[in-house]
């Protein structure tokens, strides 16, 4: 069978003075990262695969490295990650019970009130899900609830009128049940955290913290402009010390105002033993339909230092990554049957539009019998990556983000991960841990 070097392939090298006679060959579609001999990647280079042995090829060929020389990989990985979605054993629905929240982050671009999902609006969303799961019942294996926000915790008693009903369909389909949920901390005590894991099927919890002390408290602050670190700070250490069967993620955004302070949040984490029970990962402050991206780091600059914070966590203890993995669905706007439902019993194929009124009254990205342009950019996208309207469609790593954020994308502001601008470090650095 005739082969090509794929697309989806980043080499480095020659590496370290201890292997100069060899690259690093990195495969975004496999995940896989071979060390070839500098003749051997010469000949693959320069299209003499027949020069290679046949467990040569094998090996390439299993790592995808090479693959069918009439393969049109674009296509491939656009139809593969189709194909997994409409397959997939996971019903993912996202809820925010209220569209309040206690905090007036700087970057925030929503607008809170004190609604909370009324109980007509929460037996359509039941109903919905039955019907998502009835029609999906040959291969959906589990059901899964985001709790986001505003702040979900505020809206706790709906998140419990909810729960029963939604693991009562589950059990009806045979599906499992598992919730995760994105909360500020403030309200997460250890009786809410122990209800929220022991009873309402939470298996995962996501708290933000953007650094210690002052740094977090100069951008996310209660309302009337109160600090809320150390409420949220302590919640998260008395959470870890109960050893609850949950995990337990901090999230810092990072912009221009509050990088230096990630290394004392990593800091403070390790002196206070928390590396053993929670992960941490940084994320760039970006556009939620406001102007937030404009105190953003450049993202080479971002990569560079959340290579060091990763560096970091590992030797710390931490659990962490290095090496991206294949990544079959950006979001929810290209999975069929993933929706967003708000308070007001609106629906939405993005979880970044609800309560933002620069998206208008009705907003635009609202589920609707007759979409807008904009919610028919979200629905086509997969289409419109194969079609070249995105840089994604000769992207090296499109197989490992799968085209990041469609809304972002229309909206002129290119949502490419980090790991764009840092994978040939990540490469060799992952290469050093596990040689």
């Amino acid at each position: 069978m005739p082969l090509k070097l794929s697309n989806y392939v980043v080499a480095v090298g020659p590496i370290t003075d201890e292997f100069p006679w060899s690259k690093l060959v990195h495969s975004t579609r496999s995940g896989e990262t071979l060390r070839v001999h500098l003749d051997v990647w010469d000949s693959i280079e320069a299209g003499n695969v027949d020069d290679l042995s046949a467990s040569e090829l094998a090996t390439f060929v299993d790592a995808e490295i090479l693959v069918p020389a009439d393969e049109d990989e674009l296509s491939h990985i656009i139809q593969d990650n189709k194909a997994w979605m409409a397959d997939s054993q996971s019903l993912y629905m996202v809820v925010q019970p209220t569209a309040n929240c206690q905090l007036g982050c700087s970057y925030c671009g929503q607008r809170h009130t004190a609604q909370l999902m009324s109980s007509q609006d929460q037996d359509s969303f039941v109903y919905k899900v039955e019907e998502k799961l009835r029609a999906g019942q040959d291969h959906y294996r589990e059901l899964i609830i985001g709790w986001f926000g505003g702040e979900p915790l505020l809206g706790l008693n709906v998140i419990r009128s909810l729960t029963p009903r939604l693991k009562a369909v589950a059990q009806r389909y045979l599906c499992a049940y598992e919730a995760k949920l994105v909360t500020n901390g403030l309200s997460l005590s250890v009786p809410i955290a122990t209800e929220l894991v022991r009873t309402l099927g939470v298996t995962k919890l996501e708290i933000t913290l953007d650094g210690p002390g002052s740094a977090h408290d100069s951008r996310r602050f209660l309302k009337n402009r109160q600090p809320t670190f150390d409420l949220i700070y302590n919640n998260l250490k008395k959470v870890a010390s109960e050893d609850l069967p949950v995990k337990l993620t901090v999230r810092c955004n990072v912009d221009s105002l509050n990088f230096e302070s990630v290394d004392a949040l990593i800091d403070l984490l390790i002196d206070d033993q928390l590396h053993t029970k929670v992960s941490l990962y940084m994320m760039p402050v970006y556009s939620w339909g406001n102007d937030a991206h404009k105190s953003s780091l450049t993202p080479d600059r971002f990569a560079e230092l959340e290579l060091g914070w990763i560096k970091r966590l590992l030797n710390a203890g931490f659990s962490s990554w290095l090496l991206p993995r294949r990544r079959h669905r950006a979001c929810i706007a290209v999975s069929p049957d993933s929706e967003l439902v708000d308070a007001f019993g609106e629906y939405y194929k993005c979880t970044e539009v609800s309560y933002v009124p620069i998206y208008g009254n009705p907003n635009i990205y609202r589920s609707q019998s007759v979409p807008s342009r904009e919610l028919s950019v979200l629905l086509t996208f997969n289409d419109d990556v194969q079609a070249g309207v995105y840089p994604c469609s000769t992207c090296r790593i499109l197989p490992v983000c799968g085209g990041a954020c469609p809304k972002r994308w229309d909206e002129g502001l290119p949502p490419c991960p980090s790991v764009k601008w840092s994978i040939e470090n990540r490469i060799v650095e992952a290469f050093r841990r596990h040689k």
